[in-house]
């Protein structure tokens, strides 16, 4: 990250943002690690509280630090402190994503940049089918066997759905 702490406001690398405010072009992954940086960093974001706990004042500082390295295109604000919060969960995030049966293909990309380039890919919003499917194939290669069966059982679950009806999301979707 030394390239980043030293980046002066006139190098500020730009971040596209979607309507939710997540990053989704090629240096959103900078910003990911950037912001994972800072909030590691006691002298910072202090560790030695909850996120609930922190104040307002301190919140607007790390978006400060941020927003001098990023030209960040929209507005993110909420998801750049959401990403911060979610940063003390690391450890917990570290056991579950050992227990994981599957492995998605997606390398460095957020789910985020997926989905953005699956809607201009197209032409449409991305069914979580389809995000699903681009996270866990490469080059019709598939790394899991257990992916390849979930995803054949969305399809064809896919295919069972009323002519022009939506799969939302929520707990009794395909997906889920």
């Amino acid at each position: 990250m030394k390239n980043t702490w030293e980046r002066t406001e006139l190098e500020r690398a730009i971040i596209v943002v979607n309507e939710f405010g997540q990053p989704v072009n090629k240096k959103s992954c900078e910003l990911t690690h950037f912001i994972g940086v800072l909030a590691r960093s006691g002298k910072q974001c202090p560790l030695y509280k909850r996120w609930q706990k922190v104040n307002k004042s301190r919140k607007k500082d790390l978006l400060d630090i941020i927003k001098t390295k990023f030209d960040i295109r929209g507005d993110a604000d909420k998801w750049i402190l959401q990403s911060i919060s979610k940063k003390d969960m690391s450890d917990k995030n570290k056991r579950n994503w050992q227990k994981r049966s599957l492995y998605p293909l997606i390398g460095k990309k957020s789910y985020a940049q997926i989905r953005e380039e699956l809607k201009i890919q197209l032409g449409r919003e991305p069914s979580r089918v389809d995000i699903f499917e681009r996270s866990f194939e490469k080059a019709d290669i598939t790394n899991n066997s257990e992916a390849v069966k979930q995803l054949e059982q969305m399809k064809e679950l896919f295919k069972e759905l009323p002519e022009g009806s939506l799969n939302e999301p929520g707990p009794d979707d395909i997906y889920a």
